[in-house]
């Protein structure tokens, strides 16, 4: 090969590494540029989706049977009757609040291989589990620091948003022969630090009487039971009286009528006794005030 060939290819080499180098040079502003673009950007994670509604789901940590007792023991014959529990917890997400016969809100379970009997009440407002759901939250007067902890009113915003952060779950197990619900009680009283007691009080109260036997309410359809911004269908009256039973006025249901009715009320614009009255009288219904003595329920704080 001659010097010139040589020159030529020297040259060549030369410049085709400096083209390299440019080019690397040039792919190295633009990497830069990207990541001082992307420092800029805002950052986005990829977690839980929101949902529309107004609370997010989320998964239980663990499995939950209603069944069977939350704690469980490698001994559980328990035939000397030592064994006992009780457990408190917050709410269970996928679980029903409890409902037993009669409108109680508890159930108890026989478990004849650990020789006790648990009774349990789960995601209930605190007021509902100190009174097993026998008294309705009109009928109970709250002396506590903060009410909205213990029952749930429409003004606190969203039932399902009140329920996951105040609703609460309890369970005791005791050996079989104990007087389960006056144990129950005290253990309540205690985990809540609070009072109970009932009390006669004179009050006016909102007494619903029919003034016919015409049975004007009578569902006219089959739709599911449902209450919407005054429209009741297929409620009774005393869930319709419970559900007027608001800023403190007590209505009661005097009407003796048990089956399933259908009202509207949905051109009532405020609590005026006489506009109530009005449309109740399409019904054949009539509300009037009278002085009562009621029993409530005392739910008050406890200092000791």
């Amino acid at each position: 090969m001659s010097k010139t060939q040589g020159k030529t290819s020297t040259i060549y080499l030369i410049h085709h590494l400096i083209f390299t180098i440019t080019i690397l040079n040039i792919l190295n502003y633009i990497k830069f540029g990207i990541l001082m673009l992307i420092s800029f950007l805002p950052v986005v994670t990829f977690g839980q989706v929101k949902s529309n509604d107004s609370v997010q789901y989320e998964r239980p940590i663990f499995d939950f049977n209603p069944g069977l007792p939350t704690l469980s023991f490698e001994n559980q014959s328990n035939d000397k009757g030592y064994l006992r529990f009780y457990t408190l917890s917050g709410y269970r997400e996928g679980v029903e609040s409890t409902q037993g016969p009669f409108g109680i809100k508890f159930e108890g379970i026989d478990h004849d291989d650990m020789n006790a009997r648990r009774l349990y009440m789960y995601n209930l407002p605190i007021a509902q589990i100190l009174t097993h759901g026998f008294i309705n939250d009109k009928f109970i007067i709250l002396k506590v620091k903060d009410p909205q902890r213990y029952s749930y009113k429409p003004e606190y915003g969203a039932k399902d948003v009140w329920m996951r952060k105040y609703a609460k779950c309890f369970e005791v197990l005791l050996p079989n022969g104990m007087q389960s619900i006056s144990i129950l009680d005290r253990f309540l009283t205690q985990i809540f630090n609070v009072q109970v007691a009932r009390e006669n009080h004179a009050t006016n109260v909102f007494i619903l009487k029919r003034t016919s036997k015409l049975e004007k309410f009578v569902p006219r359809t089959n739709e599911p039971s449902s209450i919407n911004n005054g429209s009741f269908v297929n409620v009774t009256f005393e869930e319709l009286t419970n559900s007027l039973s608001v800023d403190g006025k007590i209505f009661i249901d005097e009407t003796g009528f048990q089956d399933k009715i259908q009202i509207d009320l949905r051109e009532l614009r405020n609590d005026d006794l006489e506009a109530l009255n009005t449309i109740l009288k399409r019904y054949d219904l009539h509300v009037s005030i009278e002085n009562r003595r009621i029993e409530f329920f005392i739910i008050s704080a406890s200092y000791k």
